[in-house]
């Protein structure tokens, strides 16, 4: 062989190692998405109660797009699969794709069919997420072991937020790397005074002293409401029900403001102020109770079924949530016929006004009394 066709020979050889190379480095090359043209992201709220939000959109059509080239989908497939009405989440679980391999299914080819269902099982494989400075790994659920996680919360300045991606296979063409953000630019949180704050919220007392129809219950102005505040109140009260006059009742300001700290991010209330206190008044005595109005109801609406006097006259609350109506019984001696020995009738959905029990549109009594062995009652009031 001459030096012309070695050097053409060699030149041949040359070749098929150099097109080798290029295939072998296009097959196994990875590309890194987390690169600062598809990174963006906010850092907002206040010093302590900071949040990072990491704008996924970027992230998720570059990191789609990528498996869908090594898996030779044609440009409509990806503009369909990373089209702006899917979600970012969507994408990334693969779920368009799905969508699209289930929606035209009869008209693509089997190549098309295999490279779609290539393409879910890797992006499934890719995780991109976020880790909060307490947080030291991964974690994923066993029904989903992809973890995609955009945002980090209760930041302060100077912490580290970390965003990683992830993949579970060697064939998934997305490098796995990580990139760090230090937290800054968060503002001081508000600050209100419990002391101030209280003077914004009372206690009341309604129902009849002594018994378990006696209530105390929060109450709040316009600037507990205006900073969403107003629920739950009434737990922090050490006492709710069965108050008598002259006791004192306290909500607790500083377990209150502690709890609320933990679950807003627009201020932090310091505590200068433990307790806000208050003496128990306005309840109505049981001995004061008049059921006179009741009682003309009762004559009015009664038939001559009952026999001997009025033997007792009781007081019970039904099971109503808003604790408003009372029921009231008239206990009478039974018929000579009955072998129990009381009949009474009943007056229904009575209310208490000041120490008055009055009926109500809603008030209704059976004109034919029911019997019992016992007197039934939570309050018995004075016959009259």
């Amino acid at each position: 062989m001459d030096l012309k066709n070695k050097k053409v020979i060699i030149t041949g050889a040359t070749a098929l190692a150099l097109v080798s190379g290029i295939w072998a480095y296009s097959a196994n090359h990875k590309t890194n998405v987390l690169t600062n043209e598809n990174i963006s992201y906010t850092i907002s709220g206040y010093n302590q109660k900071g949040d990072f939000r990491l704008n996924y959109r970027k992230l998720a059509v570059e990191t789609a797009t990528t498996i869908a080239k090594k898996n030779h989908l044609s440009e409509t497939m990806i503009s369909e699969i990373t089209t702006p009405q899917h979600s970012d989440y969507y994408i990334m679980r693969g779920y368009t794709a799905s969508d699209y391999l289930k929606d035209n299914y009869d008209t693509l080819t089997q190549k098309d069919r295999d490279n779609l269902a290539k393409f879910i099982q890797q992006i499934q494989g890719v995780s991109l997420y976020t880790l909060a400075p307490n947080e030291q790994k991964l974690t994923t659920s066993s029904s989903s072991p992809q973890k995609l996680d955009s945002s980090a919360t209760d930041l302060k300045n100077g912490q580290k937020v970390v965003v990683k991606v992830t993949t579970n296979s060697k064939d998934v063409p997305i490098k796995e790397t990580t990139k760090t953000f230090t937290v800054s630019g968060l503002k001081k949180l508000p600050q209100l005074k419990a002391s101030e704050v209280a003077k914004h919220l009372g206690i009341k007392f309604k129902g009849i002293a002594g018994t378990k129809y006696s209530f105390a219950r929060m109450t709040s102005d316009a600037y507990i409401k205006k900073h969403n505040l107003k629920n739950g109140l009434n737990r922090y009260l050490n006492k709710t029900e069965k108050l008598t006059n002259g006791e004192t009742v306290s909500f607790n300001l500083a377990k209150w403001a502690k709890d609320v700290n933990k679950n807003t991010d627009d201020f932090e209330i310091v505590v200068d102020q433990k307790n806000l206190t208050k003496k128990v008044s306005g309840l109505t005595e049981p001995k004061n109770l008049d059921y006179s109005d009741v009682l003309s109801y009762f004559n009015e609406h009664k038939e001559d079924r009952h026999y001997g006097k009025l033997q007792a006259v009781t007081l019970y609350q039904a099971s109503d949530i808003t604790r408003k109506y009372y029921q009231v019984r008239f206990y009478f001696p039974p018929a000579p016929y009955s072998n129990a020995k009381y009949s009474y009738y009943e007056v229904d959905d009575v209310i208490l006004k000041g120490n008055k029990l009055l009926t109500t549109g809603y008030s209704f009594m059976h004109t034919i009394p029911e019997t019992d062995d016992k007197i039934y009652g939570d309050i018995r009031l004075d016959v009259k």
